[in-house]
Order: C-alpha cells, then sequence, then structure tokens
C-alpha cells in the first residue's frame, strides 16, 4: 500500500482523518478516528475500528507473526471484526454483551440488506429514509422512527434514496445468547 500510493512533499501517505507535523516517508492511515503523528520517520500506523498497528517500513512481513499470536491465544480480533462491509453497506457492531447486542447499519443508496428472524430485534433509523419489510407488513422509516422486527420472518431493510441510510439494530434476548447481526445479514443488492 504505502509503495504503490502518492505522498505528500514530505514522503508521507496520508489516509483519513490524520495530522502529521515533522514526519517523513510514513504511511498514516485512520478509518474511524483523528490521529496525529509528530517527528516520525520511517513508520506505519493503521488504525481501524478493531485494532491499532505501528510498525517500522520494511516490517511488515512481521505482521503475520502479529496475525498467529492472536490466533494461537484464541483473541476475537483474529476471526470477527467490529466492521463488516458488504456489497449493499456495512454492519458496525457497537457493544456485543451477554444478551445483548447494538449495531450500526449502512445501507448504501438502492442496496437491500435482509436479515433473518430474531427475537427482541427492534430498528431505529438514525439518518436518512428506509423501507423496512416484515413479511407481508411494509412500513418506510425515517429519523428517529422506530419498529420492532418480527421474530418469525426475514426482515428487509431498502434504502429507495440517493443517500446512504443509517440504521441502530439492537437485540435483547433475555433467554439465550443474541444472534449476531453479522452473522444474520443476508446478501443483497
Amino acid at each position: 500500500m504505502y509503495g504503490i500510493s502518492n505522498t505528500d512533499a514530505s514522503g508521507n501517505v496520508i489516509q483519513g482523518d490524520v495530522i502529521s507535523v515533522e514526519s517523513k516517508n510514513c504511511m498514516i492511515r485512520s478509518e474511524t478516528r483523528l490521529v496525529t503523528c509528530v517527528g516520525l520517520e520511517d513508520i506505519i500506523v493503521v488504525d481501524t475500528a478493531d485494532a491499532l498497528l505501528v510498525t517500522k517500513v520494511g516490517h511488515c512481513q512481521s505482521v503475520k507473526q502479529v496475525a498467529e499470536h492472536l490466533k494461537s491465544n484464541e483473541r476475537i480480533e483474529a476471526e470477527k471484526h467490529q466492521r463488516t462491509d458488504y456489497e449493499w453497506g456495512s454492519i458496525r457492531q457497537l457493544v456485543a454483551r451477554d444478551h445483548m447486542t447494538l449495531c450500526t447499519v449502512t445501507v448504501k443508496p438502492g442496496g437491500t440488506m435482509r436479515l433473518d428472524p430474531a427475537p427482541g430485534r427492534e430498528a431505529i433509523v438514525a439518518a436518512g429514509e428506509v423501507l423496512l419489510t416484515n413479511g407481508r407488513t411494509q412500513a418506510r422509516l425515517r429519523d428517529g422512527d422506530r419498529q420492532t422486527l418480527c421474530h418469525q420472518t426475514r426482515t428487509t431493510l431498502s434504502n429507495p434514496t440517493d443517500t446512504a441510510v443509517e440504521v441502530l439494530v439492537f437485540t435483547i434476548v433475555l433467554q439465550e445468547a443474541p444472534q449476531d447481526l453479522a452473522s444474520s445479514a443476508r446478501h443483497a443488492s
């Protein structure tokens, strides 16, 4: 990535919300938050929702050892990411506890997401407008609207607009562990 990307006047590759001061020949990437670097040289910084990686240029092959360490220690980061991208949009897990999950779902313009049925699941539109279909019932939800999802039939979230829509989906189950939203999402367009 570093060798094929465009650099600034100091030889840095900057991606995302980054402030670089007196740094040279670095790659600094942020997916979610502000990353600031001061006085670095020949360093790679990659900040994602899952983890922060800091390594010296030329040591990228050693990152495989980190991945092996994660797997051998059965770290969740080795198998599951907080954000999962799909053709129709993405799911970002915000909270996962014994009997509760909270995710933000972003549906691209024209995209459709399908969810398998699960008890105790609700959706709140955080931004935009979504067409929600539960079996034979259909509702158009807008900012702040909330809907309990049917626990017996598949739910479809469709974005009929030309801007991305963001929906909070939470699942609360008192008897058993909640179904993971990313694993229950069905591929749609």
